[in-house]
């Protein structure tokens, strides 16, 4: 049970703090039942069954929803003729304290959790003890209707999406109200955009980025979409075998840029992940966007340092640590994409289109030519 309120937010009815003192149950007991949204009738009848504040405390768990708010126990009889098995444990139990089978397999039925009735038997609760402590549930209302009414959610409903030349893509599910973008989006929690809140308080997540002129792109979108329907992989789509020996010289210098190829890879992927959890969820596409450049600067990686390795030459010389130092460094998300992919980025793009242009092999051009695909999505 969550920590109940103090003594003085809590209205404590006199007649019930008589009876609470007289069968030695604690204020603060009581009080902590009233702030979680028991009913006073049946906490009235929880202690003039003679239930201890002992055993109580062993079935109270139980008859808690998650969020601890209200009682999670229902004996409306929503499941009521419904075939739900009793656990062999809990009927097990029952025997072994002459509880009547009947009134378990009635109990679970109606809702009361099965592990909330083999936490009142072990406590030592009597038979005629929960039939009170039921029929008090029952008095008080009580209902936490199996109906789902819970997702009944004030979001917007009915469109139908079509698919277009290019599939059910994330840009054209934005539509109505799911297309709106707010300036600062308000939530620090794992909300989707057009989803509706609960009502309980939600964890933060810690994220830093609020603002859409921060981070938003109308392209974010489709640049996503394009990146993973024309992925590659270097494995498989490079004819490694079709690669030719090369004087000691010219090997050396094709490792040496593969190199800091590579190198530029994994410091672009650091620098990329670190911004994905200080985005908020409200911009999603602009997340999604810079996991795949996440995966792109990865495959840079490994693509380059493949070449590097693949025939008979090797790694190089890495390049001066100042070359990364201020986009590692950047305090904001607009500094770091300025310093990444304007300046990074477009640099290397350069830097690709002379080592395709002057590349020895088929397989040696290819590797450029999709990473400099890459590099242009990352840079638009």
């Amino acid at each position: 049970m969550t920590k109940p309120p103090p003594l003085s937010q809590v209205d404590l009815p006199a007649d019930l703090l008589a009876l609470a003192e007289a069968r030695g149950w604690p204020q603060e007991m009581v009080a902590g039942a009233i702030g979680q949204g028991f009913p006073l009738e049946q906490i009235r009848a929880v202690i003039e069954a003679g239930i201890t504040p002992e055993q109580i405390a062993k079935i109270a768990p139980f008859m808690m929803s998650p969020g601890g708010k209200r009682p999670a126990v229902t004996l409306e009889e929503l499941t009521f003729g419904k075939d739900i098995p009793v656990p062999a444990e809990l009927k097990s139990a029952a025997e072994a304290r002459d509880w009547p089978l009947e009134m378990v397999e009635l109990a679970v039925r109606r809702g009361f959790p099965a592990e909330g009735m083999l936490a009142a038997i072990e406590a030592g609760i009597r038979p005629e003890q929960m039939v009170r402590l039921m029929s008090a549930a029952m008095a008080s209302g009580v209902n936490l209707e199996l109906k789902l009414k819970w997702m009944d959610a004030p979001t917007e409903r009915g469109m139908k999406i079509r698919p277009g030349k290019k599939g059910l893509t994330v840009g054209s599910l934005n539509v109505g109200s799911y297309a709106e973008i707010p300036d600062v989006w308000p939530y620090d929690t794992f909300l989707p955009r057009g989803s509706a809140p609960p009502k309980t308080v939600q964890p933060s997540l810690g994220y830093s980025v609020f603002e859409k002129a921060e981070v938003w792109s109308d392209e974010a979108a489709d640049l996503y979409e394009e990146g993973i329907q024309r992925r590659w992989t270097s494995a498989r789509d490079i004819a490694w075998d079709k690669l030719e020996p090369l004087p000691e010289e010219l090997e050396r210098a094709i490792c040496q840029v593969c190199t800091e190829l590579s190198e530029r890879g994994l410091a672009w992927q650091m620098v990329i992940s670190k911004w994905l959890p200080k985005i908020s969820y409200g911009f999603h596409e602009v997340k999604l966007m810079l996991a795949e450049h996440v995966y792109c600067s990865g495959r840079m990686f490994e693509a380059f340092r493949k070449r590097a390795l693949a025939n008979g030459g090797g790694l190089g010389v890495e390049s001066p640590g100042f070359y990364f130092k201020h986009i590692s460094d950047s305090r904001s998300f607009m500094q770091t994409s300025v310093g990444l992919h304007v300046v990074h980025v477009s640099f290397t793009h350069t830097v690709l289109q002379f080592c395709e242009r002057f590349s020895t092999s088929e397989a040696e051009a290819r590797i450029f030519r999709l990473m400099g695909q890459d590099l242009a999505r990352m840079l638009a």
